[in-house]
């Protein structure tokens, strides 16, 4: 199953699916992108463990998640696939820590309490 254009899915660990449609725009900071808002739509229906989340775009090229998109989701999701689907039907799969090297996660804040 492939998200529609302009939307989000996350997949599951139980493989079911959770989809969210939103047009996200790169103009202002005040809109949520459907990845996080699918991502938080999940979460608040008490999904805790997912595979991957696909976006699916109305674009020709590949449309990656924004930094706010992938911090949140490298902390509630974990490394999990990325998968960007074009408006040709083109498919491309990128593991998270592939987009977000060197992340900042819980294990940065678990480390510092330790140290207090």
């Amino acid at each position: 199953m492939l998200p529609t254009p302009n939307s989000a899915l996350v997949l599951r660990s139980s493989r079911k699916a959770v989809k969210f449609l939103l047009d996200a725009t790169s103009k202002t900071a005040l809109t949520a992108c459907a990845e996080r808002t699918a991502i938080f739509k999940a979460i608040s229906e008490g999904h805790k463990h997912f595979k991957a989340i696909a976006v699916s775009s109305d674009d020709s090229g590949f449309t990656p998640p924004c930094g706010a998109c992938r911090q949140v989701l490298i902390d509630l999701a974990g490394n999990i696939d990325f998968i960007m689907v074009n408006a040709k039907q083109q498919v491309k799969i990128i593991p998270l820590k592939v987009l977000v090297p060197f992340a900042f996660t819980n294990k940065n804040l678990q480390r510092s309490k330790k140290k207090k």
